[in-house]
């Protein structure tokens, strides 16, 4: 989701540099159909602590002090650990984590500038999303080398709620940070081909910088 905020932010540059941009910074922020991005994790920590948390892409209405919006997000992270035991043997892991989901988002103004340019906010929602997690070992001992794959699939339920503030730096774009609590429900754990029907639950936080461009008036 990274090129979605580089152009998310190009855009935001070329609106800047029309020629009407100085009349259009004095006006109120716009309201209409919007779209708001979040940054992801590069890492499977980052991933659990951010991206599970937050879909990454939104799309939904803006209005005088609220938004609301559905959000997806498709994410991959891989995380490598090698170890070398001397004598030509090695050990290495490689994870690697798979996760799509979906829901609705929801953001309310708690607070404004006199301009309404800069607010503080709540930030919401809830998300189910199927996640894929392959976990893979390859060992070199004496010469020969063994490899082993686990595979563990299931469905995550999140609920999250944050506080966050953004600036509009031109009636049709902000830029903003977002930080809060989140908790997970994991069901249908499969590992292997063998079913469970229990799962786990998590609490953690997470924080993330968000971009929102109102097409609108």
């Amino acid at each position: 989701m990274r090129p979605v905020i580089l152009l998310a932010a190009l855009a935001a540059v070329a609106t800047l540099s029309r020629p009407d941009s100085a009349a259009a910074q004095t006006a109120p922020p716009a309201r209409g159909t919007t779209i708001w991005v979040r940054t992801g994790g590069a890492s499977v920590t980052e991933l659990a602590g951010s991206v599970f948390a937050a879909p990454q892409f939104v799309i939904g209405t803006r209005r005088n002090r609220f938004a609301l919006g559905l959000g997806v997000g498709v994410t991959r992270a891989t995380s490598n650990d090698e170890n070398d035991l001397g004598f030509g043997d090695t050990s290495r892991e490689t994870l690697r984590a798979t996760m799509f989901q979906a829901g609705p988002e929801f953001l309310l103004d708690v607070w404004r500038s006199p301009d309404a340019r800069t607010r503080g906010n709540l930030a919401g929602g809830v998300a189910v999303g199927r996640v894929s997690l392959v976990d893979e070992s390859v060992d070199t001992f004496g010469g020969q080398t063994t490899r082993s794959e686990s595979r563990t699939t299931g469905t995550l339920t999140t609920l999250r709620l944050g506080i966050g503030g953004e600036h509009y730096f031109d009636r049709h774009f902000a830029l903003g940070l977002e930080a809060g609590l989140r908790a997970t429900l994991a069901s249908g754990i499969e590992e292997q081909g063998q079913t469970g029907t229990s799962g786990f639950s998590a609490a953690g936080t997470y924080v993330a910088l968000r971009a929102q461009v109102v097409f609108g008036r």
